[in-house]
């Protein structure tokens, strides 16, 4: 017998409730509008399979990922994320973000999908997690192609 998966242990109305939680925080961030009510105080991230960052690979804490995004937001000039893909994973939200901007100091035009798992808990994003391709995310997200 197959293992179920989580969206058939969470149920459809719990895993569709994380994915808009995702797309209404990306829509406030974007607008410019407060949004870290969506993180958890304690959230953890993981950057590290994520090539070439000059940032922090790894953390906690919702303030710290405030200061991480602040940062890295701060290393381009016009940076844009289009959300190219929301995929449901139950707990799990699987994104596909695509990154428009030039490197400051160089300018040098970037353009790039990044590949991030979202945890949902009670809410709120719990745990971030950066891949280098949408399969890893996939994976990690239980999910496969």
């Amino acid at each position: 017998m197959a293992e179920p998966t989580p969206r058939e242990i969470l149920g459809p109305a719990m895993s569709e409730e994380n994915v808009e939680i995702v797309r209404r925080a990306l829509e406030a961030q974007q607008r410019g509008e407060p949004w870290a009510e969506f993180l958890d105080p304690e959230m953890e991230w993981d950057f590290s399979a994520f090539p070439g960052l000059d940032v922090p690979v790894r953390g906690g804490g919702r303030e710290g990922f405030l200061r991480l995004m602040d940062r890295y937001w701060r290393a381009w000039i016009g940076y844009e994320a289009a959300v190219q893909e929301v995929i449901d994973a139950g707990d799990d939200v699987v994104l596909v973000l695509q990154e428009t901007a030039r490197a400051r100091g160089t300018e040098i035009p970037v353009e790039r999908n990044i590949h991030q798992v979202v945890t949902i808990r009670e809410g709120r994003a719990t745990r971030l997690r950066v891949y280098g391709t949408r399969q890893e995310a996939l994976e990690a997200a239980g999910l496969s192609e």
